[in-house]
């Protein structure tokens, strides 16, 4: 570990993604040694659009079928119990180091995923409003971003870009108080793209979120990376899923 490092490890300790514990400085780990981080790992089969539990291969979970979604991509962990008050301190109680020991687990459970785009793909987080911003002070699915990137480069020596081209423009309510059908009227014409940020010289986007629910935000983002990019192919990645 590197000087400055592990004196900012010393100073601000690390935290279990789980249990909140601290951890050792000198610690490599996302987890203490009494969380499992394998107990929330979906199950075998899966959707084959959003990656969540079904009873049988190939077949749509009920939320695909219902909503039509067809960005295919991974939730690593399923939001439930620990993981959800994990991503809750993620995103509303400061807790931005938890970007760190989610790419961790991302990357060390989701080879599968990431292993099958190749190394031609650039990671675009989900941008929030800019008065959402303020009042929460960073947007969480950035610091995932930046913190896959990094994780990607120390793992596996791989220089994943993370392309800011995506823009939201259309402030909302909280789309946790909405069903699907809400959130996807409330998100029209909510993203658009940045013209400033050119087009991504990659063969692939992943649109990078501290969760799927519903799948409307990601679908929404999607159609608008495929309308100005008709030939790079977008899939998604996020830290947990709603079961």
């Amino acid at each position: 570990m590197k000087a400055g490092t592990y004196l900012k490890r010393l100073f601000y300790p690390p935290h279990c993604l789980l249990c909140g514990q601290i951890l050792d400085v000198r610690a490599a780990a996302a987890v203490c040694t009494h969380c499992r981080p394998a107990d929330y790992i979906p199950t075998n089969p899966r959707c084959p659009v959003c990656s969540r539990p079904v009873d049988l291969a190939g077949k749509k979970c009920p939320g695909c079928r219902a909503h039509h979604n067809v960005t295919v991509g991974r939730g690593t962990l399923l939001y439930r119990d620990a993981v959800q008050e994990s991503i809750h301190a993620f995103k509303y109680e400061g807790m931005k180091e938890y970007a760190s020991g989610y790419a961790k687990l991302m990357i060390e459970f989701d080879r599968d995923f990431w292993s099958g785009l190749g190394e031609d793909f650039a990671l675009v987080p989900v941008p929030i409003h800019a008065k959402r911003r303020r009042e929460r002070g960073y947007n969480q699915a950035e610091e995932l971003a930046r913190a896959l990137a990094e994780a990607f480069l120390q793992k596996t020596g791989m220089r994943i870009p993370v392309w800011p081209g995506l823009l939201r423009t259309k402030h909302t309510a909280p789309l946790r108080q909405m069903g699907a059908q809400s959130r996807r009227r409330a998100l029209a014409g909510a993203f658009q793209t940045d013209s400033r940020a050119g087009s991504p010289p990659v063969q692939a986007l992943v649109l990078i979120d501290d969760i799927y629910t519903s799948g409307s935000t990601i679908e929404t983002c999607a159609e608008v990376l495929k309308k100005h990019f008709p030939n790079i192919k977008v899939f998604f990645w996020t830290a947990a899923i709603r079961e």
